[in-house]
């Protein structure tokens, strides 16, 4: 079955969400690019690419995607009938990606650092808590819960965006801290994302999910096959997100060596 015939199967007949396969996607994309930007810069030592840490780069464009990332995945709460085990079932993989990491960085590369904590550490810990917040929830009782959510939301966010800033707490350096935003000094780390203010972003992806996605339908059914077809390599990366997000950075190291051992096209190295 050829990809663009399997793109419009999976969205016309199920009625899935492509929407956010798409935003998911896209964010994905967009991630990718970013890594093999990071990698041409600082393994390959092609220069010119310092862009990547202007203003608009690093605290607007970044920051904003991966809100969409994260409210994506909150949405995507309530597709699932047991978001507790879903939660679960990450969180092995996220701490056997900061092993693996820190075996790569320890052994083989020492300028990639170790990803101690990132998106897949607070996704799986958010959605554990987000069962924990709905637990015990009925029909009658869900705007009371969605009242809780917001109130949870609101203070992490506030908390992740003020408590690293008092000038009290900035001694605050334990490795044990590390999931709340307060960084351990003298250690390299990658990918960086806290519980502090992140989860709370991912709390109201599942505000916009329980209000929008109760019937588990895309919003746009009338879209046609068109223009999912020409979507199709974006929804694809959307609905095999972790495991691209997994193999993407050691293939394109991968596919980068080859041409340089095949080309010697970077002069860096």
């Amino acid at each position: 079955m050829s990809g663009r015939h399997r793109g419009v199967q999976v969205y016309s007949a199920g009625k899935r969400a492509f929407e956010l396969d798409f935003l998911r996607g896209f964010s994905v994309l967009l991630m990718i690019v970013h890594h093999t930007v990071f990698d041409l810069r600082f393994m390959f030592g092609v220069p010119g690419l310092d862009f990547e840490e202007s203003f608009w780069m690093d605290d607007v464009l970044r920051p904003l995607f991966l809100m969409v990332f994260l409210g994506v995945s909150g949405i995507s709460t309530s597709f699932s009938r047991n978001n507790a085990r879903r939660g679960l079932r990450l969180l092995p993989v996220a701490l056997a990606f900061t092993f693996a990491t820190w075996i790569l960085s320890r052994f083989f590369l020492p300028a990639y650092g170790v990803i101690y904590f990132n998106v897949l550490h607070v996704i799986s810990l958010t959605t554990m808590f987000y069962a924990l917040l709905v637990r015990g929830e009925t029909d009658a009782s869900r705007e009371k819960y969605n009242a809780r959510i917001i109130i949870a939301s609101a203070l992490i966010i506030f908390f992740g965006l003020t408590l690293p800033r008092v000038p009290e707490l900035q001694g605050l350096r334990s490795f044990w801290l590390l999931p709340f935003g307060f960084l351990p000094a003298g250690i390299a780390v990658m990918d960086y994302m806290p519980l502090l203010p992140w989860s709370g972003i991912y709390l109201l992806g599942t505000l916009i999910g329980r209000g929008l996605y109760r019937d588990r339908q895309t919003r746009f059914p009338q879209v046609g096959r068109g223009t999912l077809n020409a979507l199709s390599p974006v929804l694809f990366l959307g609905r095999h997100a972790l495991i691209v997000y997994l193999v993407h950075q050691p293939v394109v190291y991968l596919v980068l060596s080859a041409l340089q051992a095949a080309f010697g096209i970077f002069p860096g190295v």
